[in-house]
C-alpha cells in the first residue's frame, strides 16, 4: 500500500507545476469517521466475555473468562498459598455457584456471594471425610443442616457457630440415637 502510494504521489509531482508539494490527508469527516470506528472495536474487545489466563505478580493465577478486565463468567483461581476456587466470578470476585478448596483440603462447595461463601445452602468436607450439608454464613456452619462424623455418627439440627446448638438428633456408628437440646455441641436436654 505504501508503494502504491508512493507511486501514485510520483506520477501526480509529474504533472503538476514544478515546485508545488501535494500531500494527501483523509477529510476531517474521514478521520473521525476512522476514530469512532477504532474506539467501537475497542469498546467491543472490552466488553465480551473472552477466556485467559492472568499470573499475577504476587504469584496467584487466574485462567476463566473476563469482561472489562475482570474475572468474570466460569474460571479458575489459585492462589500462592494453594488455595483454589473453580465456579463463577461476577466482576472479579467469587459469585455464583462454585467450589472453594483450601490448602489442606477442606472444601466449601455451594453459592458464593460478593466473595463470601454465604447465606445459602452448601456442603463443606474435611480431609478426615466429616462433611456438613446445610445452611452457612459467612464461611461458617449456621442454621440447619446434617454433619456427617468421620466416625460415621450423625447430627441433624440446628448449628450455631459449627456446633451442634438447639433442637437436634445425634446417631452415634452403633446407632444409638440422642435426641433433645444442645448448647455448643454437648447435649443438655433429652
Amino acid at each position: 500500500l505504501r508503494n502504491i502510494i508512493l507511486l501514485l504521489l510520483v506520477i501526480l509531482s509529474m504533472a503538476l507545476p514544478v515546485g508545488i508539494v501535494y500531500a494527501v490527508y483523509p477529510t476531517p469527516q474521514e478521520r473521525e469517521t476512522a476514530l469512532v470506528s477504532a474506539k467501537q472495536h475497542i469498546d467491543k474487545l472490552q466488553n465480551s466475555k473472552r477466556k485467559t489466563t492472568i499470573n499475577y505478580k504476587n504469584g496467584d493465577k487466574y485462567e476463566g473468562e473476563v469482561l472489562k478486565g475482570q474475572n468474570h463468567g466460569k474460571g479458575v483461581y489459585t492462589w500462592k498459598n494453594g488455595n483454589v476456587y473453580e465456579g463463577e466470578f461476577r466482576y472479579g470476585k467469587m459469585d455464583g455457584h462454585g467450589k472453594f478448596t483450601t490448602a489442606d483440603n477442606v472444601i466449601y462447595e455451594g453459592t458464593f456471594v460478593n466473595g463470601v461463601f454465604s447465606d445459602s445452602t452448601g456442603t463443606i468436607s474435611w480431609q478426615d471425610g466429616t462433611r456438613y450439608c446445610g445452611n452457612v454464613q459467612k464461611w461458617e456452619i449456621e442454621g440447619v443442616g446434617t454433619m456427617y462424623y468421620a466416625n460415621g455418627g450423625i447430627y441433624e439440627g440446628d448449628f450455631h457457630k459449627g456446633k451442634p446448638h438447639g433442637s437436634g438428633v445425634y446417631t452415634d456408628p452403633n446407632g444409638t440415637t440422642f435426641r433433645g437440646q444442645w448448647n455448643n455441641g454437648t447435649l443438655v436436654k433429652q
